[in-house]
């Protein structure tokens, strides 16, 4: 590579190093001298101080060149953000298609009580009580969804 003889040291599995919504393309991971990038792993407890630990080490070594680092966790997120979005969207509307429906059932079940309304005040008069009439006037939406999922079967 770049006319210069490397030694394979191990070879990988597909993985992935990018987004998940990239296909795996072929890679090589090499160790590189110039020393411009490093990986550290640190404690979240001492987080802080050993960042200024690291910033002070690379300015006694590299003077001129700034000191910038990131969180690989922070990286990950970045990449599924949009993902995070579109969970959110999809939470949002299947609130409102929950609350869209409820307010269907009520408006059935006020038409229903509506045109049932001499048989409600015959059953009032004859001593039936609130739990009798919402259980006449639900039976029907009850019955028809039971009768429908056995119907799909």
């Amino acid at each position: 590579m770049y006319d210069k003889s490397m030694q394979v040291i191990g070879v990988v599995k597909d993985f992935h190093f990018e987004s998940l919504h990239e296909t795996v393309k072929p890679s090589y991971i090499t160790l590189e001298n110039s020393g411009s990038k490093i990986m550290v792993r640190i404690k979240a407890a001492n987080q802080h101080t050993t960042i200024a630990d690291i910033q002070r080490f690379y300015r006694a070594y590299n003077p001129g060149f700034p000191f910038t680092f990131s969180f690989l966790d922070e990286a990950y997120q970045k990449q599924y953000e949009s993902e995070a979005r579109v969970g959110i969207l999809s939470r949002y509307f299947a609130g409102l298609a929950i609350l869209i429906s409820c307010l269907g059932l009520f408006g059935l079940a006020a038409f229903t009580a509506q045109k049932r309304q001499k048989e409600i005040g015959i059953r009032k008069v004859i001593g039936a009580s609130v739990n009798d009439i919402t259980f006449m006037i639900s039976k029907d939406f009850v019955v028809g969804n039971y009768n429908c999922r056995d119907f799909g079967n």
